[in-house]
């Protein structure tokens, strides 16, 4: 975030962060769900007046490439127990239904995954620049990654209940973080190319290696995500999508609860003008 990843600017980022993540806790507190936040010291400084119940600190060493989106999830899934689920902060979840229906997937399978992308989204320019990167950085995977155009799993929501399976996900990653970091041509290559690395790493792969485990989906496939997400009240914003909506996020998130609303917009008002104070 204060690097400007992926184009965005560290202001715009905050101000999305912090009305999504404010909104995702708003309707879990709605619906009385137990939630816990990992956080670096930034993010727990940004996230703290939040009522989660526990904070935990997420440690990524300082030289990690932060072109690689997803590793904070890697970092916090390695220190999560089974049958625990993780949600990204644009993640919102908003009805009974809902929550009982993930508590008889994670209950019922190896894995839960939000939904799946699948070959129509997945033979994009995006994931070819992934595979591209992937080859031209010689990446050595432990496991996954065919190189085939097929589906991926789309992660904003993912929940482990296979040891085995866990540990190879988080050891593939881990292992291919390894390789990047302070790998300065890789990094140049990512930029350069505007590919985001983690649509293979994070979501391709999970759909390769977990191929022979017991996968509950939640939301479907393609177009029939976005029915089932409707249906049962799963919403999540994507890239963009995050600042384009943000006049409707807001207003969700004071129809809800309205002592949340004034303190995220108070927090964000208090982090502008500092950072406005620095720059001066």
């Amino acid at each position: 975030m204060m690097q400007n990843r992926r184009d965005v600017r560290t202001k715009k980022q905050i101000i999305t962060t912090l009305w999504c993540s404010a909104s995702s806790v708003a309707y879990l507190k709605k619906l009385n769900q137990h939630i816990i936040l990992f956080a670096d010291k930034f993010a727990k400084d940004m996230l703290s007046y939040l009522p989660y119940e526990k904070i935990y600190p997420l440690n990524i060493p300082n030289n990690t490439p932060t072109y690689l989106w997803a590793q904070g999830k890697f970092f916090a899934l390695k220190d999560m127990q089974l049958g625990d689920i993780h949600i990204d902060s644009d993640v919102f979840i908003k009805t009974q239904k809902l929550t009982d229906i993930i508590k008889y997937g994670v209950e019922h399978s190896d894995l839960i995954i939000q939904s799946i992308e699948d070959e129509d989204h997945t033979r994009n320019d995006f994931y070819q620049n992934c595979f591209d990167f992937a080859k031209i950085c010689d990446i050595n995977f432990l496991y996954g990654a065919d190189n085939k155009h097929k589906p991926a799993y789309n992660c904003g929501l993912v929940g482990f209940n296979s040891d085995e399976l866990k540990y190879k996900y988080l050891s593939n990653y881990m292992n291919i973080l390894e390789q990047l970091t302070d790998n300065k041509q890789a990094e140049k290559l990512a930029n350069k190319t505007k590919c985001w690395p983690d649509l293979l790493f994070e979501q391709k792969n999970l759909f390769d290696i977990a191929k022979d485990y017991k996968i509950f989906n939640l939301l479907g496939t393609g177009k029939e995500a976005y029915k089932n997400a409707l249906r049962y009240g799963y919403q999540h914003i994507l890239g963009d999508g995050k600042w384009n909506q943000l006049y409707d996020i807001k207003l969700q998130l004071k129809n809800l609860n309205e002592d949340i609303y004034y303190q995220t917009q108070e927090t964000i008002d208090y982090i502008l003008d500092t950072l406005n104070t620095k720059e001066q």
